[in-house]
């Protein structure tokens, strides 16, 4: 039997359940609104088949728990949560959750990525408060991904899904995962979760976010491949490439940022979420306290290295830009512009040259001789604009 199909329409605790928002691998989420107050939220109900493993209801709960512990406005709030039994002996868990407007970073990314730098830093900013306050009170969330970190008016950030966080301090014991347990989503996994180690510890979650960043400014991840087995073993084997290998417009200071949070070890990370927020405000003061991008940055493989633009007209006229072809192409449109312009330019200054040349008099003649005819076409060099 099928408990979730007559969700819409019945009452779940004091809400009227509206519609439904979308569906994920673990529950579905609906809208629901107080009837009376006409105050809306989101009902959050794990699927049935997960509601008979009392391991993943647990996880499910942990979620409320984790959340209350936090109290970060930047973390969705947990309203309530509880049980619905079934008539003929089953049932369905549920949260009920502060709605928000806006939309996951897995649909902004799908349209608008990858983002500016800029953009991309003050996003994974927000993340990073919240998870540091998360930190300190003993929360990792372990699963950050795009479908967990909600956009809403103004890019205003909420973190989601502590579901298979783990608390590390909470009344007082540790709640540890069994060795060996692997949770979270391959493409956002440490390489100390791929491992499935127990002392999985606030630098996982400083990777995830390391990764985040990396997707939202070239526009996908460092790792991927036909399997989860593939994507694991390149998190604990590659390194990733410079993201500025795709995308050549980001400045060293940032991508620095970015390569030291995806650090193999735990220990060449950032030392915690606090330390890898201050970078992300000030990506510039923290490699020049490190004594550099390039102190920090792995070189780049010679075949990655981003080709230079250079326009010549003749001999004497050559204008160059930095960084790949692609993307100066791609993600300028003005230098694109300029390009064009400046050749057109230098072209015409050439014709005018050429015009002024042939129709100048001649020091030798006593007097003014009438004006000499055009020269042949292949009497000048002839202009040539040649990218290389």
């Amino acid at each position: 039997m099928d408990l979730h199909a007559p969700l819409v329409g019945a009452t779940i605790g004091n809400y009227l359940v509206v519609a439904k928002l979308g569906e994920g691998g673990m529950g579905t989420v609906y809208l629901a609104e107080h009837p009376l107050i006409g105050k809306r939220v989101a009902l959050k109900v794990l699927h049935e088949e997960h509601c008979r493993d009392p391991e993943i209801v647990a996880r499910f709960f942990n979620e409320a728990r984790a959340v209350n512990e936090i109290g970060h406005p930047n973390i969705v709030d947990v309203l309530d949560y509880g049980v619905v039994h079934g008539p003929y002996g089953g049932g369905f868990v549920y949260l009920i959750m502060e709605y928000l407007p806006g939309e996951p970073l897995s649909r902004l990314l799908l349209r608008e990525a990858p983002l500016a730098p800029e953009r991309a830093l003050a996003l994974a900013a927000q993340v990073a408060e919240a998870l540091a306050v998360a930190h300190a009170k003993g929360v990792v969330h372990r699963d950050l991904k795009p479908d967990n970190i909600h956009i809403g008016p103004g890019d205003r950030v909420k973190v989601l899904d502590f579901g298979v966080a783990k608390l590390t301090r909470m009344d007082g014991a540790q709640v540890q995962t069994r060795t060996g347990v692997v949770l979270g989503t391959p493409a956002y996994m440490s390489p100390e979760q791929c491992e499935g180690r127990r002392d999985i510890d606030a630098r996982t979650d400083v990777y995830a976010l390391g990764i985040l960043l990396y997707e939202m400014m070239t526009g996908r991840v460092p790792f991927y491949g036909d399997g989860y087995g593939e994507v694991m073993v390149q998190h604990l084997t590659r390194r990733p490439a410079r993201p500025s290998t795709l995308r050549g417009i980001i400045p060293p200071a940032i991508e620095a940022v970015v390569m030291v949070a995806l650090e193999k070890r735990r220990d060449d990370r950032f030392a915690g979420m606090n330390e890898l927020l201050a970078a992300l405000r000030d990506p510039y003061g923290f490699a020049a306290r490190a004594g550099g991008a390039d102190a920090l940055l792995p070189p780049a493989p010679p075949s990655a290295q981003a080709p230079t633009l250079t326009l010549r007209v003749g001999v004497d006229h050559r204008t160059t830009l930095s960084g790949s072809a692609a993307e100066v192409m791609a993600h300028a449109p003005r230098a694109r512009a300029a390009v064009w312009l400046i050749g057109a330019a230098i072209v015409l200054g050439a014709a005018i040259a050429i015009v002024l040349a042939a129709t100048r008099p001649s020091p030798r003649q006593a007097a003014p001789a009438p004006a000499a005819a055009p020269a042949p076409a292949d009497a000048a060099p002839p202009a040539q604009i040649r990218v290389r």
